[in-house]
């Protein structure tokens, strides 16, 4: 790796700070700007892990580095920041949240945080690294972005080392996947009604059956679980629903449900979720089931409730709230992800007609063929009566 002597001060080829990544910090309140303009890291916030899990593929699905100098002939060196240097605003923060981390003996880290720990503990990075690019880090004759290139190089020796790079790349991009088949699914719901109630359970096991738990049960028992809904009075007006399977050392395997509801026939979507409830502990598992119902009043839940179709604001508090949460990349999952299916839909409802309340918001809507009044024409019958209308 090249190094550049003390004397160079590369310019930078463009700002840092104007990208989407530090914008996405402050959507999930991880981060403000100050006054200044500064973009202020909040100490304590779980935000910063899925970055850092992206960080990780994403140096791993490539083989570039974050800053690269580029020689001119007349004046000083410039210095072209890459895409990975879209992160380097936020390396603080990953480092304290993987060593906070690995301290903690009751949390396990995802391996995209082990491998990052890892890197940074070889290079001393906690001790060597500070924010500006441009000064000597704690590695002699090595500038900070120099120290980043080489995190770099270090993450996908030490990711290649573990069989990492394929296996997590393809779970990254089954997990996009997953995502727009939620976002398509909600687009055809909302097109075929105006209104939906939506509920949101966690289906479980009770504790002295989760030690037999196999693979084929749980998935049996959610096929029979929908076995016959449609002769069910109390899930005619289920309009769709989206579910994933997870597994963690703690509930082992499980099932998150957010149920959709037709709104103009249902007003307490609760209620239609305890009797869901209520069907997998009798019928699906046969008394071996425990169901979790999640309410609207928990901050946790911003999307539960009623939502109308023109509500942009709460339609995507769903998608990024709710499906987002669905159709995560689990590190626990300890099942093939190519062979079984671990997030899934109901059927894609179809609209049938065009009647009904607009789906759009009255900004959005087309205009009118026509804004002029309709003008009358003479001998025109007005609502079948016998008589004729003439100016």
């Amino acid at each position: 790796m090249k190094k550049s002597s003390p004397s160079q001060e590369p310019a930078l080829s463009r700002p840092l700070f104007d990208n989407p990544i530090y914008e996405g910090l402050i959507l999930n309140e991880a981060a403000f700007m100050a006054e200044d303009g500064v973009i202020v890291i909040i100490e304590e916030f779980d935000s910063v892990r899925p970055l850092i899990d992206k960080y990780v593929l994403d140096i791993c699905s490539s083989t570039a580095v974050a800053w690269q100098l580029q020689e001119v002939k007349a004046g000083r060196p410039v210095l072209k920041n890459l895409y990975l240097s879209r992160y380097s605003g936020l390396l603080q923060a990953f480092m304290e949240r993987v060593y906070l981390d690995h301290r903690d003996s009751e949390f396990t880290p995802s391996l995209c945080s082990t491998i990052l720990y890892e890197a940074m503990d070889a290079l001393h990075f906690q001790s060597t690294h500070s924010p500006n690019l441009q000064a000597m880090s704690g590695h002699p004759w090595m500038r900070n972005w120099e120290l980043e290139n080489w995190l770099i190089s270090t993450v996908r020796s030490k990711a290649e080392g573990r069989g990492f790079k394929r296996s997590e790349y393809e779970n990254k991009r089954n997990c996009d996947r997953n995502y727009e088949t939620g976002r398509a699914f909600l687009e055809a719901v909302f097109k075929k009604y105006s209104r939906v109630e939506v509920a949101r359970i966690d289906l479980k096991y009770q504790n002295s059956f989760k030690a037999e738990l196999t693979l084929s049960q749980v998935r049996e028992d959610f096929r029979r679980l929908w076995n016959g809904r449609h002769k069910n009075r109390r899930l005619k007006d289920l309009a769709g629903y989206m579910w994933s399977l997870e597994y963690t050392d703690l509930e082992r395997f499980h099932y998150h449900l957010i149920l959709l509801f037709d709104g103009s026939q249902i007003k307490d979507p609760y209620y239609r979720g305890l009797k869901v409830g209520q069907r997998w502990v009798e019928r699906a598992t046969k008394g071996r089931g425990d169901v979790h119902h999640c309410r609207e009043s928990d901050y946790r839940y911003p999307y539960l409730g009623r939502i109308d179709a023109i509500d942009v604001e709460k339609r995507e508090c769903l998608l990024r709230r709710g499906v987002e949460y669905l159709t995560k990349c689990d590190q626990l999952l300890q099942i093939d992800l190519e062979r079984v299916q671990t997030f899934g839909t109901s059927a894609f409802p179809q609209k049938t007609t065009n009647a009904g309340k607009p789906r759009l918001p009255k900004g959005l809507r087309k205009p009118r063929r026509s804004s002029k009044p309709v003008k009358a024409r003479k001998n025109h019958v007005l609502f079948g009566t016998a008589g004729l209308w003439s100016q």
